[in-house]
């Protein structure tokens, strides 16, 4: 059973990572508009943004402990460009292979650590990288 529970812990790893998910990302105090389509209102293009942001989970990433809060984020491109509003934004949800690393990572230490429950650690972090884009615009008078 010992030389199997690092493979049953390394699966699940991989298990968790293909699972179907529900992320609440929110823009909560975000005062300006943001779109995910264009507007009607004629406008000018001042700058095109492409942001990462980390979250973090776990229990094999099924608790999320944080969550992408995109007001700041929406926040500081708008303020940097002295924009009215955000257009076009795209939000896309990855685990990079970094993301991967660290559950591994931790496996390998917690059963080097303790060789009978240490790779279990692996299982009680994980983390998921965001994407988001858009475009920050100007209203035309």
């Amino acid at each position: 059973m010992k030389k199997y529970s690092l493979f049953i812990v390394f699966f699940v790893i991989a298990i968790s990572n293909l699972r179907c998910m529900s992320v609440n990302i929110n823009a909560t105090g975000y005062d300006k508009t943001a779109s995910l389509t264009s507007t009607d209102k004629k406008f000018t293009i001042l700058k095109h943004f492409n942001r990462e942001m980390k979250c973090w989970y776990t229990l094999i990433n099924l608790i999320p402990l944080s969550e992408p809060n995109c007001a700041d984020l929406l926040r500081d491109e708008t303020a940097s460009s002295h924009g009215d509003a955000i257009i076009n934004i795209k939000i896309q949800g990855q685990t990079s292979l970094i993301d991967v690393a660290i559950p591994v990572a931790l496996s390998v230490l917690g059963s080097i650590v303790s060789p009978q429950r240490g790779a279990f650690l692996g299982v009680l972090v994980g983390a998921r990288t965001y994407t988001i884009e858009g475009d920050v615009i100007k209203y035309i008078e």
